[in-house]
């Protein structure tokens, strides 16, 4: 924590004093509209400092802005995806004319990534933030571009119920409902060339899902939440090679697969 300290020393003298003052009197502070009550709000706050990523605020809302779109949000930890650098490793997949399945679309950070990278269409589910995922959508001029799904993926249509938590919404069982389309059909119908799957534990839907239908979609990019191991054997029984992009922590992992 003391390193942490000395690296942010570096970066802002100003944001530096507050956060010692923080933690030895216990009282939180604003910087940049951002309030800072505990240590996880505090590396939010550094890794953005560190890679220079511009957030304000407007209203109710922030508004960060990329290299590839602003986004709006009502909490900067619904910004995670982007401040932790999750989107930059979809990189590794050529997107130019290529129609993507987004599960987990969440405030659109992904979708546009795609777009922006040459996919030609993609498919946006997202149960719980669709509002906003629409605004983020037009206000980066790229609705014309996405089919909207405002509903989840899982291995059947279920109607299912969780807690609302941002970037974590979906780990638990909360009043949060809504209803889900089967993974088999969607890549069937629709016939992805890319998946990109995160969606808090949907990928479980994978294990119920033909080898056929799986191989649908030659590039999958999947978070997977305390089933990392029977995911990579399934992909690996239907042919699929993979490559660990990231653990962010002991039991998420990001995985690409690709065949």
């Amino acid at each position: 924590m003391q390193r942490e300290l000395i690296s942010l020393l570096k970066i802002d003298r100003n944001l530096f004093i507050k956060e010692v003052m923080r933690r030895l009197l216990g009282r939180p502070y604003e910087h940049n509209h951002i309030l800072v009550k505990n240590y996880s709000d505090f590396i939010i706050l550094k890794n953005i400092k560190e890679k220079g990523i511009n957030i304000v605020k407007e209203g109710s809302l922030y508004i960060l802005r990329t290299n590839f779109g602003s986004f709006y949000a009502p909490h900067i930890k619904m910004f995670l995806p982007i401040i932790n650098g999750e989107i930059d490793q979809y990189g590794i997949i050529n997107f130019k004319d290529k129609k993507v399945l987004d599960v987990g679309a969440f405030i659109g950070d992904s979708t546009v990534y795609f777009i922006r990278k040459g996919a030609s269409l993609v498919y946006a589910y997202e149960p719980i933030y669709h509002n906003l995922l629409k605004v983020n959508l037009i206000k980066n001029d790229v609705r014309h571009r996405v089919v909207l799904f405002p509903k989840g993926i899982y291995y059947a249509p279920k109607t299912i119920c969780v807690k609302e938590n941002y970037a974590g919404s979906g780990l638990s069982v909360g009043s949060k409902c809504f209803r889900t389309d089967a993974l088999e059909q969607v890549l069937k119908i629709e016939k992805p060339d890319v998946v990109k799957m995160d969606c808090e534990g949907c990928e479980v839907a994978i294990l119920f899902t033909s080898c056929s239908a799986l191989k649908v979609s030659r590039d999958w990019i999947v978070e997977t939440h305390g089933i990392e191991v029977p995911v990579i054997m399934k992909m690996e029984e239907c042919g699929f090679n993979y490559m660990k992009l990231s653990n962010v922590d002991e039991f998420i992992s990001l995985i690409y697969f690709y065949y």
